[in-house]
C-alpha cells in the first residue's frame, strides 16, 4: 500500500470512531452525576421558612433564631437525612456507571468486530478495508474510553449551563460534531474510491 492509501486508511479509521462515538454518546448518554438528583436543600428551607433572611428583620432577632434553628432535633435529623440520602445516591451513582462502563466495552467491542469483518470483505478496495479495519479495531479498543470522553465534556456543559436550554445546546452541538465527522468520513470513503483505487484498477487494466 502507498503512502497515500495509508493516511486515507488511517483518516477513515479516525472519522469513523468518532463518529460512532459520538452517535453512541447521543443515543445512549452517560447516567448523570448524582448531585442533579438532589433537589432543594430543605434544610436550608426550613430556617428560611421559620427566620425569613438577613433582609427582613434586624440582625439580632435573625440571628437568635437561627441558633435555635440550627440547635433543634428536627434540623439534626433533617441534616442526617440528607446526609444519607446523598450517600444513597452517590452509590446508586457509582453503580449506574459501572453499568454503563461494561455495556459500553460489550457494545463498542461488537461495532469493532462487526467493522473489522466488514473492512475483510471490502479489502480489495484496499484503502477503504483497511479503513474499516483500522476504525473497528480503534472501536474495539478506544470505543469506551470516547464514550467516556464525550459524556464528561456534556456533564461539563450541563454543569456549566444548569438548565434545560445547556441540555439542548449539548444536543445540537453534538448533532454537528456528528454531521461533521460523517461528512469526513464520506467524503474519504469517496476520494479513497474515485481518486485512488478507481485509478489504480484503470493504470492496471491498460497495463494488461
Amino acid at each position: 500500500m502507498d503512502l497515500a492509501k495509508l493516511f486515507v486508511s488511517i483518516f477513515i479509521g479516525v472519522f469513523l470512531l468518532v463518529f460512532i462515538g459520538q452517535t453512541v454518546s447521543l443515543i445512549y448518554p452517560a447516567p448523570k452525576s448524582s448531585s442533579s438528583y438532589i433537589s432543594e436543600n430543605l434544610c436550608t428551607k426550613m430556617v428560611t421558612n421559620q427566620c425569613g433572611d438577613y433582609s427582613s428583620g434586624d440582625y439580632a432577632t435573625y440571628s437568635n433564631c437561627t441558633k435555635q434553628v440550627y440547635n433543634s432535633q428536627t434540623y439534626k435529623n433533617c441534616l442526617t437525612d440528607r446526609t444519607k440520602q446523598s450517600q444513597e445516591m452517590q452509590t446508586s451513582y457509582t453503580s449506574r456507571i459501572k453499568t454503563y462502563q461494561i455495556a459500553n466495552l460489550i457494545l463498542y467491542g461488537l461495532l469493532g468486530i462487526v467493522f473489522v469483518i466488514v473492512g475483510f470483505l471490502c479489502i480489495h478496495l484496499r484503502s477503504i478495508g483497511t479503513g474499516l479495519i483500522i476504525g473497528g479495531g480503534y472501536l474495539a479498543l478506544f470505543g469506551s474510553t470516547m464514550s467516556v470522553i464525550f459524556g464528561l465534556g456534556g456533564s461539563i456543559i450541563s454543569s456549566l449551563g444548569g438548565s434545560s436550554a445547556s441540555t439542548g445546546f449539548q444536543t445540537i452541538l453534538t448533532l454537528i460534531q456528528i454531521f461533521g465527522s460523517l461528512s469526513l468520513l464520506v467524503i474519504f470513503i469517496l476520494f479513497s474510491y474515485f481518486k485512488l483505487e478507481k485509478e489504480e484498477t484503470s493504470r492496471n487494466s491498460s497495463n494488461l
